[in-house]
């Protein structure tokens, strides 16, 4: 056996198999198996986020009721009325990282409280 015979018993199995490194390569990524860390940064700003308008909606709401005010009335505030009881119960970014995040996290805490209303 020469080494033309054993390449050509060979190619096909080396094709199928480079083949096959490509597709599971393309697969991984396509199907979100693979975490690349710009995936996981968002991920995490993402959980953060919500984590903190959940605090500062359950806050503001239960202010709000504090108040013996209707949920209903929460509907009719004007933004600037509506920010400020956000802003009075956002809970406190403790790390320089989420401090970045306030906007956002003002944001998503406004939308769960119009979800509550």
């Amino acid at each position: 056996m020469n080494t033309g015979d054993i390449w050509g018993q060979a190619k096909p199995y080396i094709i199928g198999g480079a083949i096959g490194v490509v597709a599971a390569i393309i697969i991984e990524f396509s199907a979100g198996w693979v975490v690349t860390s710009g995936t996981m940064a968002e991920e995490v700003q993402s959980a953060r986020t919500n984590v903190y308008a959940t605090v500062c909606a359950t806050n503001s709401i239960e202010s709000w009721k504090d108040e013996n005010r209707d949920m209903a009335e929460l509907e009719g505030f004007s933004n600037d009325q509506r920010d400020a009881l956000i802003e009075r119960n956002m809970p406190v970014l403790a790390d320089n990282a989420a401090t970045g995040l306030a906007d956002d996290i003002q944001d998503a805490c406004e939308d769960k409280i119009r979800a509550q209303v």
